[in-house]
């Protein structure tokens, strides 16, 4: 059986976390990425289109942290540009086709 809890701070001290830190649980945690972690998924998302660090930056701030959200508007705007024969993202783009 897996079950998963998502609170966005944990604490540890709390009876409900010590019931399920004894053995016969496995405990993972996922840390949210720092804003360079970010920065680096965004670049590797883009593949062939160039995104500078101001419009990453920029992107990050409309769009947020969240790796789904940021995901789904890197595919859009991929699409964006392939349809429209663009290879540079700029924040008039950005601002145009994410929200």
């Amino acid at each position: 059986n897996i079950i998963i809890f998502v609170n966005p701070n944990p604490d540890k001290r709390q009876r409900f976390f010590n019931f399920f830190k004894n053995e016969w649980c496995n405990i993972k945690e996922f840390k949210s990425l720092s804003p360079i972690e970010i920065k680096s998924f965004i670049k590797k998302k883009f593949d062939n289109i160039k995104i500078s660090d101001h419009e990453m930056t920029f992107f990050i701030d409309k769009v947020g942290s969240d790796l789904y959200q940021i995901t789904s508007e890197i595919d859009k705007l991929k699409e964006y540009c392939t349809v429209h024969n663009i290879d540079t993202i700029t924040t008039d783009l950005i601002e145009k086709v994410s929200f």
